[in-house]
């Protein structure tokens, strides 16, 4: 399970500090002799990840394959954690995990990732090339992240209490559910439901009119929200307690709920689906470049994206690997199904209004 506070964070600034050293120095670069064979790569290789990105049972196959390597580990629980750490120097990596629907874009921008290598990353051929037009992954024609999870954002809720099954955004305002509803704390979801609700049909593009119907839609009806969760550990419990019947969310939340024992279901709503992506990328100032590009191969790699699809029922990256995924995961992990109007969850071009707005209708 993802441990993923989808939260955004508006980051300011022209220089992140990634490592006690000075914005610009330091850094790797991609040219440097990087050793490719298993043997050959050892040393210590530090990951900087939501908690699921090095659980025992995930890094197993990596840990077998290069076992020289002394793989050290740091979770964050929201990218907007990890991004003040990473600016206060505080945290050093050399593998960063970020997502596109939280700040990938931004930390692409403020220098805290290296351009890649791609004939360093063989995996990389099998990612779907859907995923690599994504905000983050590519900027100037440089590589930066290479995706290996996504996930589908629509409704979640409780069937002993919602019913008729919802179809619609529009149903977590529906006011037989007033107090009882929830949606996450990010700017960029909250926005998007809302406008989807009212009628916006391509979110990402509003102009600051239509960005101030959405906010006072969601002020008007903010009473309809018991809380806006943090995190997806946050929303699971306020299932498991009873608190919320319906709530935006993701597929892989609905599972984790549902195997907790609250029954939960999860439907894509007809005026569009929300689509996480996650990846990873090596730190501008990576200290084991040779182990960097391995462990990053290895997230790509068909073991890897195999193992999340079957234990969290991620959307994957690799068709290789999707292709040999028996049927039953494909269904349960939605990555057998065509989107009728997916929209990604990334940062608009006036996100810094985005984020304004959002928090107007917090205090408002």
């Amino acid at each position: 399970m993802r441990a993923r506070s989808r939260a955004a964070l508006l980051a300011t600034g022209t220089c992140l500090m990634v490592a006690a050293a000075g914005c610009g120095s330091g850094s790797s670069s991609p040219s440097q002799s990087v050793a490719t064979a298993p043997a050959q790569i050892s040393g210590q290789l530090k990951v900087y990840a939501y908690e699921d990105g090095f659980t025992p049972g995930y890094v197993k196959s990596f840990k077998a394959e290069y076992p020289k390597v002394d793989l050290q580990t740091q979770a964050f629980s929201s990218s907007t954690s990890a991004l003040t750490k990473l600016r206060t120097g505080s945290v050093s990596p050399d593998v960063i995990n970020t997502c596109v629907d939280e700040n990938a874009a931004e930390e692409v921008r403020l220098g805290v990732f290296q351009p890649l290598d791609i004939s360093k990353i063989p995996n990389w051929k099998y990612i779907d090339p859907e995923l690599k037009k994504l905000p983050g992954v590519m900027s100037d024609g440089k590589v930066y992240v290479v995706p290996v999870d996504a996930g589908d954002g629509g409704i979640q809720y409780d069937p002993a209490h919602v019913s008729p099954a919802p179809t619609s955004w529009k149903d977590l305002f529906d006011p037989r559910y007033k107090g009882e509803a929830s949606i996450e704390d990010n700017p960029v979801t909250a926005i998007d439901i809302g406008a989807l609700a009212i009628g916006i049909t391509d979110p990402l593009h509003m102009d600051s009119a239509q960005l101030e119907q959405v906010k006072n839609f969601l002020i008007a009806h903010k009473s309809q929200f018991r809380t806006w969760w943090e995190s997806d550990t946050d929303e699971e419990q306020l299932y498991k307690t009873g608190e919320i019947w319906i709530s935006s969310g993701y597929r892989d939340n609905a599972f984790t709920v549902t195997k907790n024992g609250v029954p939960n279901n999860f439907v894509l709503p007809k005026e569009g689906q929300l689509e996480w992506t996650c990846g990873y990328g090596i730190s501008a100032h990576a200290h084991n470049l040779s182990a960097a590009y391995a462990m990053i191969n290895w997230y790509a790699s068909v073991a890897a994206e195999t193992y999340e699809a079957n234990t969290w029922h991620y959307r994957i990256a690799n068709l290789k690997a999707k292709a040999q995924l028996p049927h039953k995961i494909l269904v349960l992990s939605g990555n057998n199904q065509k989107l009728s109007h997916p929209i990604p969850a990334s940062e608009p071009s006036n996100y810094a209004e985005w984020v304004q707005v959002w928090q107007d209708v917090k205090s408002g």
